[in-house]
């Protein structure tokens, strides 16, 4: 250890704080300039923030809403099949038949978890 710093690694030791000593000095005299561009585009509204936790939620209780949706409309479908097979059986059936389209999207078999 006293070796080499006899043998010029002092210099090497001071060289190399020096330089971060540098960019830590330049870093700071940036820093004002850096916040208020960041104060500027806060005032004006131009800042934006990700958080992909968030994002992930709502993807899934937009989810949710479709499925819901589909349900809805099923149901519609379905009685409005039944009330009208009373009366006209080939648009009942139509009418059964078709809301198995929101069906099978509320039910989501085709969902992998």
């Amino acid at each position: 250890m006293a070796g080499t710093l006899l043998n010029g690694g002092a210099s090497t030791a001071a060289k190399s704080f020096g330089r971060e000593a540098l960019s830590i000095g330049n870093a700071l005299a940036r820093l004002p300039k850096h916040l208020d561009e960041l104060l500027t585009r806060a005032n004006r509204g131009e800042l934006t923030f990700r958080n992909p936790e968030l994002e992930k939620r709502i993807r899934v209780l937009d989810a949710s809403v479709r499925r819901v949706t589909s349900s809805i409309i099923f149901v519609g479908l379905f009685a409005g099949g039944l009330f009208v097979a009373q009366q006209d059986s080939n648009l009942g059936t139509a009418l059964i038949f078709v809301s198995a389209a929101p069906l099978i999207h509320a039910l989501g078999f085709w969902r992998i978890r």
